[in-house]
């Protein structure tokens, strides 16, 4: 049996599972509203379980390589909200401490924005 994967499928398959990951946590765990709320959001409790959602959605196009281009769209908005809301704040700790702290942020997006790139349609 021989299995081909491409490196296209093989990134997709590595976001979907950053994005499950992500999103069952922030269904499972109740701490993350309370996060939410810290940050000042609108309705963070409603909020949260929204953006696990479209999370996991996401990551389930991802997996079945289904609508790939449509699913990354959202997940790039999210990443872009992580960025804004948790990790620009943090600057006034220095700029080597936010390049750390949203070091992998920005690795997601990147991954995300090649997908919806070089994806085909």
């Amino acid at each position: 049996m021989n299995i081909s994967l491409s490196p296209l499928k093989v990134m997709s398959y590595v976001v979907a599972y950053v994005f499950l990951t992500s999103g069952m946590m922030k269904l499972l765990n109740e701490e993350f509203g309370q996060h939410f709320a810290n940050m000042g959001l609108p309705y963070p409790f409603i909020f949260v379980k929204v953006i696990a959602i479209i999370e996991i959605l996401g990551a389930v196009f991802l997996f079945i390589q289904k609508w790939v281009k449509l699913a990354v769209i959202p997940l790039i908005f999210i990443m872009f909200g992580a960025i804004f809301l948790t990790k620009i704040p943090m600057m006034h700790t220095g700029f080597m401490a936010f390049v750390f702290e949203s070091r992998l942020n920005v690795i997601i997006l990147i991954l995300l924005w090649y997908l919806y790139t070089k994806y085909p349609k």
